[in-house]
């Protein structure tokens, strides 16, 4: 990995280093070393890394400062992408305004992008939503069990 001229696969390599390092599989434990592997393959596109830096950042593991305005960056980079985690985290961080303006209307439009790719949390919390009538919803209980038997 270290001595290879890059490649189309190189971002999930990088990433799946970058797990390895996170969780001490086959080497020494290290999130510094798991946020430099991690960065380098969100650099080069790769959602789940983005996922996993979003979280560090959030999290303020390897040594990284806690910030939710870099997580949520690391996380739209990786919803931009369709991948219905980053819609479901991004959504959360919209909704309660935590790393970005707080948005009803995103949050709803986050949450829904997830849930239609079978997201059970973004199922969960928009069933919520329009119970209680929240988040620009008015409150149908028709919708909200619909959201909840998925």
């Amino acid at each position: 990995m270290h001595d290879r001229s890059p490649g189309r696969h190189t971002p999930v390599a990088q990433f799946n280093l970058g797990v390895c390092y996170k969780e001490g599989a086959g080497v020494r434990q290290d999130d510094t070393e798991a946020v430099k592997w991690c960065r380098l393959a969100a650099e080069g596109g790769n959602a789940k890394a983005q996922i996993s830096l979003g979280w560090m950042h959030e999290h303020g593991k390897g040594g990284l400062k806690q910030d939710t305005v870099e997580s949520a960056r690391w996380f739209a980079l990786a919803a931009a992408q369709n991948h219905p985690v980053a819609q479901s985290t991004l959504g959360m961080m919209y909704d309660q305004g935590k790393g970005v303006a707080q948005d009803d209307a995103k949050a709803v439009e986050l949450y829904t992008l997830a849930a239609e790719q079978g997201d059970a949390f973004a199922h969960s919390t928009l069933g919520e939503m329009h119970y209680e009538g929240r988040g620009g919803l008015q409150q149908d209980f028709s919708q909200a069990a619909m959201w909840w038997k998925r």
